[in-house]
């Protein structure tokens, strides 16, 4: 059995230990805003991108939002890094409203100032 640690302990450790939780926001949107043949797809496959967590089935996936970077310089990063339009497109769009994760989930609604694509 794992030993409970004190704070202390675990401040020593090198642990973040906080009085209050952490709020982290998330931006919840259908699946359809990102193109099917999309890279994020290929990724949920291969496991390849560290940045994308899939659903146990296929149907969503949880993407962080790198928060280094202001909204403008977000779009170039991203189109370096070979991340495909329809998915840059969310992540700037939850980059502006201050997120930090996309939730891309089937049964989401869908936004007016998105694309939304057949699958």
């Amino acid at each position: 059995m794992s030993k409970i640690l004190t704070r202390a302990e675990a401040g020593e450790l090198g642990y973040e230990v906080r009085d209050e939780p952490q709020e982290m926001r998330l931006l919840s949107l259908s699946t359809s805003h990102v193109d099917g043949d999309d890279r994020l797809v290929q990724w949920t496959l291969s496991g390849e991108h560290p940045r994308v967590i899939s659903t146990d089935r296929g149907d969503g996936w949880l993407v962080l939002v790198e928060k280094n970077l202001p909204p403008y310089e977000y779009r170039p990063e991203l189109q370096a890094a070979d991340v495909a339009a329809s998915v840059i497109d969310v992540l700037v769009l939850a980059c502006q409203l201050g997120c930090d994760y996309v939730l891309l989930d089937r049964d989401a609604p869908c936004l007016a100032c998105l694309p939304i694509y057949a699958w």
